[in-house]
């Protein structure tokens, strides 16, 4: 397995280097992350469920699809290919605000990221989950800000974050 590598930002998400997602969690270097919310015909949101293999929240519930800008790749790449990976899935994606996580600690390091926001409406709403996801489920708009504000423990605190700029999206957008 190829050790994937990320750019390493600045406090102005310019990139300043290059190193592995080992090292950028171990040193809690600020790297770049994609979350993305998708969301069906009748406005309801895809949440997924980590699978237990995973070493970074297991088992907690979290957007639709998250996962590591890779060195060299914009966010929209980054986030196009975590949903192909993820959930099998290709859509239009629209960007719909940033957000920098504070340091979390992580599994003896700290998660540090910029984390751009996405929204889209895929057509095929059944997905092909691989093994990062134990499952998922469509929940209403309602049903997910109530999930999320009122368990935040059981989301992953990158989720919980990017909700908010989602919630501020819909609220300017009426989507």
């Amino acid at each position: 397995m190829v050790e994937e590598h990320l750019d390493v930002v600045d406090g102005r998400d310019r990139v300043v280097g290059r190193r592995s997602v080992a090292d950028c969690i171990r040193n809690g270097l600020l790297h770049r992350g994609v979350v993305i919310f998708l969301r069906n015909k009748r406005g309801d949101v895809y949440l997924q469920k980590r699978s237990a293999i995973m070493v970074w929240y297991p088992g907690r519930w979290s957007a639709s699809c998250t996962g590591h800008v890779s060195s060299g790749e914009s966010y929209l790449e980054g986030a196009l290919r975590e949903l192909k990976e993820e959930l099998g899935t290709a859509c239009e994606l629209r960007e719909i605000g940033k957000v920098q996580t504070p340091k979390w600690p992580c599994e003896g390091g700290t998660e540090w990221e910029f984390d751009a926001v996405f929204e889209g409406q895929p057509e095929e709403v059944r997905f092909t989950l691989n093994q990062e996801v134990e499952s998922g489920k469509w929940v209403s708009y309602a049903q997910a800000k109530r999930m999320i504000e009122g368990s935040p423990d059981v989301f992953t605190p990158d989720s919980v974050l990017a909700f908010r700029e989602y919630a501020r999206y819909r609220r300017v957008y009426r989507r």
